[in-house]
């Protein structure tokens, strides 16, 4: 930035630039990050400086005005993810703690215990920065829809469902109300490359994907994970299939991004060989995916923002216990939980519900379901006999949905994976699923990159039996 700009600059927006507590502003230099380059500053503002809002959102409408197809919000955060700010707790500039006075009342540079969850005013600031940047992201789209009806939102972000949310307050189960779509940055606990993944860290990684379809409902979900960055001595084709495989099971878009950047592929002729094949099959994997006999696994919002260690480790350990013994599943929001039509919901670690949550549960537990209240290390409950069964690995994570009024099972296997080793799994054997009889007469597969095929059934009094051939990654199976 030539020096005379940056004079107008810091005059005109400096008083907005987010702040820790002692005062220190969001501007860093070349090398704090690796798309920061030497001479260049990295500067977050404020949601709140409102000649900044109002230039902000004029340019909003300009974009959207050219008709162009989407107006693309990279990572709107709250500045805590680089070094030394992961616990600011950030932002403390006067036009954010001038607005969280004005909806609350209190001073957020005093009357806040910042990271006790016990102190119902950091309660307060945690749901004052979350509303802030989803009120944000409402605002953009609704600037851009006032210019051009048919254009998209999307927002860009890397917290999923774990302790990051809160944090930065970008909590993406709110924020899929309030745009089109959400391009995940997420790699879960593990690596961020998928050929760094071991088969437990696929696992974490569906979890999150599986979670962000929940939240998501009818609107697409579209995954920015990294497949390779440098790693040595490893198949670049076999990782990316990996990564594609997982994204197609869990319902979600995929993205080829070379390296940590959004464009190019780390190869092409792969992509171009699954994009072309995913074309093909596009309405198996993305048609809405409706339940048929799930139990529930509730995600708690507002106790993630609270007690994020300890609810999402008890979340994902139930996730996990329910993908290894292959149980239908659906993961149940407080958007969602009234049209739950199971039989069972699992509530994992949630000392902390809203009032409107505890009136849902009680008269919904009465009458149709039963509630399971389990700590983190518990098992499961015993689950009643399902309408229709997988027998599987627990390497092989299984999602049970009806699909187009037909019953289908998406399966992925990750036996065998080692990080930066092999991508490829071992075959999966003996996978046996099963139908009733009402669901038709031909059970039909698609394994990835493959043509569906039709396989022989046995009939066991009201149910058909159908025994997987072999498979390497992906399968879908479906009744019809």
């Amino acid at each position: 930035m030539p020096p005379i700009l940056r004079i107008l600059f810091s005059k005109t927006i400096l008083i907005g630039v987010q702040r820790k507590l002692d005062g220190t502003p969001a501007i860093f230099g070349g090398g704090t990050a690796f798309w920061i380059r030497r001479g260049d500053e990295d500067v977050w503002i404020s949601p709140f400086p409102p000649d900044w809002r109002k230039r902000y959102m004029s340019i909003v409408r300009q974009i959207a005005a050219t008709g162009i197809d989407g107006v693309y919000v990279d990572i709107p955060y709250w500045m805590t993810h680089f070094e030394g700010w992961e616990k600011s707790w950030a932002s403390f500039d006067d036009y954010t703690v001038a607005a969280f006075r004005r909806e609350t009342g209190l001073d957020a540079r005093h009357d806040i215990r910042l990271g006790d969850a016990s102190d119902p005013h950091f309660r307060s600031w945690i749901d004052f920065r979350i509303r802030t940047i989803t009120d944000f992201m409402k605002e953009i789209d609704a600037n851009v829809k006032a210019r051009n009806p048919n254009c998209i939102t999307i927002a860009e972000i890397y917290p999923g469902i774990e302790e990051t949310v809160p944090r930065v307050g970008a909590d993406v189960h709110q924020l899929y109300t309030v745009v089109d779509v959400i391009a995940h940055e997420y790699q879960g606990m593990g690596d961020s490359m998928a050929a760094s993944k071991s088969s437990a860290d696929w696992f974490d990684q569906m979890i999150g994907m599986f979670a962000f379809r929940a939240f998501a409902g009818d609107k697409p979900t579209w995954m920015l994970n990294y497949c390779w960055d440098g790693e040595k001595g490893v198949s670049i084709p076999e990782f990316m299939k990996t990564l594609f495989a997982a994204q197609l099971t869990a319902g979600a878009n995929s993205w080829d991004a070379k390296g940590h950047i959004m464009s190019e592929s780390n190869d092409l002729q792969t992509r171009t060989e699954v994009f072309g094949w995913i074309k093909q099959h596009q309405h198996i994997f993305y048609d809405l995916r409706r339940p048929i006999d799930p139990v529930g696994v509730y995600f708690s919002p507002q106790t993630r923002d609270y007690f994020a260690k300890e609810f999402t480790d008890a979340f994902k350990s139930k996730m996990n216990l329910v993908l290894a013994s292959h149980h239908e599943f659906e993961i149940v929001t407080p958007r969602t939980l009234s049209s739950f039509q199971g039989r069972m919901l699992i509530l994992p670690s949630v000392p902390d519900l809203t009032a409107d949550e505890m009136a849902v549960l009680r008269s919904q537990s009465n009458n149709r379901f039963q509630l399971y209240f389990v700590k983190t290390r518990a098992g499961l409950p015993p689950i009643s006999s399902q309408k229709v069964t997988v027998s599987a690995s627990p390497l092989t994570i299984s999602q049970i949905a009806e699909v187009d009024g037909k019953p289908h099972f998406f399966l992925d296997n990750f036996a065998g994976i080692e990080a930066k080793r092999n991508p490829r799994p071992t075959l999966a054997r003996d996978v046996v699923v099963t139908f009733p009889v009402s669901a038709g007469s031909h059970v039909r597969i698609l394994p990835f990159l493959g043509a569906v095929s039709e396989i022989p059934v046995e009939h066991e009094g009201d149910k058909l039996v159908a025994k997987i051939p072999p498979f390497e990654r992906a399968i879908v199976v479906w009744c019809e």
